[in-house]
């Protein structure tokens, strides 16, 4: 026992005396190392670390990208300082300064403009570019001034800055014109058929903006490329460029109907408007006489005497020329309102929104005295809207305008279908929106959802009989079928059903309807309401667009779908409910233009009512309407419950009533139990 313990402390001795030798990397059975080499191992690799520890001349510089961006983040401050410092727009002075920003870092941060470029100079070309362009009276917020700020050391000097800015704001005004026109809240931007964002059209300038100017040395060329190329704008512009300032339109009057045949002095003056106007031929108005000069005069004379001394005319050749007299007819210039006349009117009619009939009446004289100051305020209003308008808006699309109350189909450039239309009334609320989408389905005998201002707020809609009579149906939002009473009407106004008629004749969107989904649940439809499409005014539905033709609209929508020809269109038109979903959308833009081009009419100009009065500077274009006032439910009073004795007593009554039934009738008061007053 004492031999084991006595070997356990010698192992136990020997561990602690090795561990030393284990923890300093010693080897107690090794010669010791050479204290030289350690040393030399230890500054090599002092030396190794201090090298390390040093960057190298790559490291040192800093990368050319980031330098640049820094340098652009530096600039960027510059340019909203001298944005920011003016009476702008908050939202002009978010787009000037990206504009101005994305110019500079598209030229890698080097001036835009040659180095003899003077503000002032290129601010007077910038300014006589927006008054050929409509804008009246225009400033620029850039004006040369010096910056003592401004120091030498930035990227580019103050005047070539300062003249980027000018040619940013003058882009921006052409591209969505001046402040004071209306805007079209729910319109999408986007110069073309694709529906983008705010965000993404103006993410779209800004680029546009920095290629341009940085492609470019001539500030004006710059600007101009911002000028819409659109053909309602550049129309419009033409009429305004060739309009003649001392033309006046004559001052009718005008107390009774004219029409074709009847005397009307002021038929001269009317045909001359109308040549002027383009509306009728000059060749197909008769000059007045003029006078004679002296000269003229003498040879008429000597005409006359030689005349005189000729052989008299035999009694044929009398007779023949009272033939020809009496053939003779007053026309124009003798103050009678002739067909040509007549005809020139009814399209000035057609062109004006007014009742097309070639009579002349008091509304008519009216418009034409009124025309040359109407029409130029029209003019003006309209381009700054046309600026809105998509350059390309597709190879394929419809186009609806709400004054013109008519739709207009393009393919390939060119009119193809063209009906009148039927829009929302002049009610805030149901005024027909201005906005832009793509349509995407047709269907075929459709349901026709009431929207839920009908459904309450109008008396018919709340009544079962009506419903019941008409097709109308109450569906829960699960799509259950629920019965035609009141607790059913009851749970549309809690927005838990809807009504929903049944596709057929009588259904208020007709056998067809077009859908382009959208925000305001606005659609084209067919109606049974033929005769609203007869009216020169008609702003007659709830918002939603009403055609004319839509069986030939479903024919244009879709001709270019084998399976859908004219035939299967007429079938499906009387059949069942069906749904044709396209393939290839087709762009939809309904737009307020008093003044338009007509493109049947070599693109002249057209001028319309302002039914909504959207062409006053106040106007709020698509202001919401009121909340619909639901109207009470007729709710039937229940019977009063009655007790086991009064049902007896009723039946007894009933039998001495009928015994006497039998006797002479007598004058009596009915009495308060009988089956009549039940």
């Amino acid at each position: 026992m004492k031999s084991n313990f006595t070997l356990q402390l010698f192992f136990l001795l020997l561990f602690f005396l090795a561990t030393p030798c284990i923890l300093l990397g010693e080897n107690p059975n090794t010669p010791e190392l050479d204290k030289e080499k350690v040393k030399k191992a230890s500054e090599v690799k002092d030396a190794d670390l201090k090298k390390d520890d040093k960057p190298s001349e790559k490291e040192a510089k800093p990368h050319p990208e980031a330098e640049f961006a820094e340098r652009m983040k530096s600039f960027e401050k510059i340019v909203k300082a001298e944005v920011y410092a003016t009476k702008l727009t908050s939202g002009k002075k978010t787009q000037l300064q990206a504009m101005v920003v994305e110019a500079y870092r598209q030229n890698k941060l080097k001036p835009l403009w040659a180095d003899s470029v003077d503000v002032a100079d290129v601010n007077k070309a910038l300014v006589k570019l927006l008054e050929l362009h409509a804008f009246e009276e225009p400033v620029l917020t850039f004006t040369p001034k010096p910056d003592p700020s401004y120091s030498e050391e930035k990227p580019v000097s103050h005047d070539d800055f300062l003249v980027t800015l000018s040619v940013a704001e003058t882009s921006l005004l052409l591209k969505q014109g001046p402040d004071s026109v209306s805007e079209w809240p729910n319109w999408s931007f986007g110069d073309d058929p694709a529906i983008e964002s705010t965000n993404a059209h103006w993410n779209n300038i800004t680029e546009r903006f920095g290629k341009a100017a940085a492609g470019s040395k001539s500030p004006q060329k710059v600007a101009k490329a911002f000028v819409p190329q659109n053909r309602i704008y550049q129309q419009i512009f033409k009429e305004m460029r060739n309009a003649d300032p001392a033309a006046e339109a004559p001052e009718l009057t005008v107390t009774k109907l004219v029409k074709v045949g009847r005397k009307f002095e002021q038929a001269p003056e009317l045909a001359k408007f109308m040549v002027g106007e383009g509306y009728l031929a000059e060749e197909r108005v008769i000059d007045e006489p003029v006078e004679e000069s002296a000269e003229e005069e003498a040879e008429r004379e000597d005409e006359t005497a030689e005349s005189n001394s000729s052989p008299e005319e035999s009694e044929d050749d009398v007779e023949k020329s009272e033939e020809e007299e009496e053939e003779i007819k007053p026309g124009i210039n003798e103050g009678i309102y002739t067909k040509e006349l007549s005809d020139a009117v009814k399209d000035f009619q057609k062109m004006n929104g007014l009742q097309a009939d070639g009579i002349l009446g008091p509304k008519t004289a009216e418009r034409i005295s009124d025309s040359d100051e109407e029409e130029a305020k029209a003019l003006l209003i309209n381009l700054h809207r046309a600026r809105r308008f998509p350059d390309n808006p597709g190879e394929t699309f419809l186009h609806a305008n709400i004054p013109s109350g008519e739709v207009y189909g393009f393919s390939a450039g060119e009119e193809t279908i063209r009906m009148r239309i039927v829009f929302g009334k002049n009610k805030l609320g149901q005024r027909t929106p201005v906005f832009r989408d793509k349509m995407e389905q047709v269907v075929f005998r459709p349901y026709w959802n009431l929207p839920y201002s009908i459904a309450v707020g109008e008396g018919n809609y709340s009544n079962t009989d009506y419903l019941s009579r008409n097709g109308f149906q109450i569906i829960s939002n699960t799509g259950r079928q629920l019965p035609l009473t009141v607790n059913s009407l009851e749970m549309v106004r809690s927005r838990k059903s809807f009504i929903r008629q049944e596709g057929g004749t009588n259904n208020a969107l007709g056998n067809v309807k077009f859908l382009f989904p959208n925000k305001h649940a606005v659609y084209f439809h067919d109606t049974p309401y033929k005769h609203y499409f007869k009216n020169s005014y008609r702003a007659q539905s709830h918002g939603c667009v009403r055609l004319e033709k839509p069986e030939e609209m479903a024919n244009w929508v879709l001709s270019n779908y084998e399976e859908w020809d004219s035939g299967k269109i007429s079938s499906a038109i009387k059949g069942k409910r069906q749904e044709v979903n396209l393939y290839k959308t087709i762009p939809v833009y309904i737009t307020y233009f008093t003044a338009l081009p007509d493109a049947t009419k070599d693109d002249k100009i057209g001028f319309y009512k302002d039914i909504y009065n959207y062409d006053r500077p106040d106007a709020i274009v698509d202001a919401p309407g009121p909340r619909p006032n639901p109207i009470a439910l007729s709710v039937p009073e229940p019977e009063k419950p009655t007790s086991i004795f009064s049902l007896f007593r009723r039946k007894d009554k009933e039998k001495s009533d009928s015994s006497r039934s039998t006797a002479a009738p007598t004058s009596r008061r009915a009495s308060p139990f009988s089956k009549t007053r039940r």
